[in-house]
């Protein structure tokens, strides 16, 4: 079935856990159709498994109240089929000022395989939560680049940028806090199921237990600690050198000696043996024309630098 652009699924009060997708796969056979649909000021639009997406556009409609506050907040988004960054099941990727952002999932991705399509919406309903959560991001930024980071972190004895990894993991942990939530609310008893993304790693926290208790507080430092031995942490720690502030430039006096070229002294043997050729002399067989500094020049360009590895 193709969709037709400007087809647009309202939300509604009810929620019908059949069009969230079963437990398992909805349709294994081939899925060559496109779809455009919009909810809102979200953009569904695939180019193949139209079917799976027209599917999932009815579905994010239909989810609750809370829900669709969030999906506002989100703002203009295109949902689109793809290759998700990281080789995950789904990512956000936040648009240029001004610019739409993009959600990415990948249908075909061995977990959706495995769980089935609930696994692809309960993704779909994290990445929406991220994009919402796009101006506390720019928040971090920001301070971030005015040195209020770096401050923030040496009063907890932390370098920069382990606090600001800190603290993106702080925002998605709070998304996925809310994902367990709203999950939990859907009629047909989602909790534990493949939607329920996070049902491994975070506790149903309850209303009453936010930032600042202890059950949220001993959640969080778990989820942190999970995060740092996967390597997600690292990510966003490397993040940081692009958003702190400005590093002054490196000077000769900065560098270890070692590292510093010296300028040979002069050798007035090599002068006096170099000013006996006569301007006539043609080069001895094999040997390079231009003076001795493009000879030198020449080699440092064709060396092999020594560049950081890729870890």
């Amino acid at each position: 079935m193709s969709g037709s652009e400007g087809n647009s699924p309202t939300s509604s009060s009810s929620y019908n856990s059949n069009l969230a997708f079963g437990g398992s796969s909805s349709d294994s056979s081939a899925d060559d159709t496109a779809y455009h649909g919009r909810t809102g000021e979200m953009d569904f639009v695939a180019t193949s498994n139209g079917r799976t997406m027209e599917r999932l556009t009815h579905a994010l409609a239909a989810l609750p109240a809370d829900f669709q506050t969030i999906r506002r907040m989100a703002g203009r988004v295109d949902v689109v089929f793809g290759q998700a960054d990281g080789g995950g099941v789904g990512v956000w990727r936040e648009g240029a000022p001004g610019q739409r952002s993009t959600i990415v999932l990948n249908p075909e991705h061995a977990d959706v395989q495995r769980e089935g399509s609930s696994r692809l919406l309960g993704t779909a309903i994290f990445e929406v939560m991220n994009a919402a959560q796009a101006e506390r991001r720019a928040n971090l930024d920001r301070d971030a680049g005015r040195g209020r980071i770096a401050r923030r972190a040496a009063r907890e004895g932390m370098t920069p940028e382990a606090y600001y990894g800190r603290e993106v993991e702080r925002i998605e942990f709070d998304n996925a806090v809310t994902h367990r939530r709203l999950v939990n609310e859907l009629p047909g008893q989602r909790t534990g199921t493949h939607v329920d993304l996070f049902r491994n790693t975070v506790p149903l926290l309850r209303n009453n237990q936010g930032p600042g208790t202890q059950a949220y507080n001993d959640a969080f430092a778990n989820y942190y600690q999970l995060q740092r031995q996967s390597g997600h942490t690292q990510d966003y720690e490397n993040r940081y050198a692009f958003v702190g502030p400005p590093q002054p430039p490196i000077t000769l006096n900065d560098l270890p000696s070692g590292q510093v070229a010296q300028t040979p002294a002069w050798d007035p043997r090599a002068s006096t043996v170099q000013s006996t050729r006569g301007s006539g002399e043609s080069r001895g067989a094999g040997e390079p024309s231009g003076s001795s500094h493009d000879r030198s020049r020449r080699h440092r360009a064709h060396g092999s630098g020594s560049g950081r590895g890729r870890k």
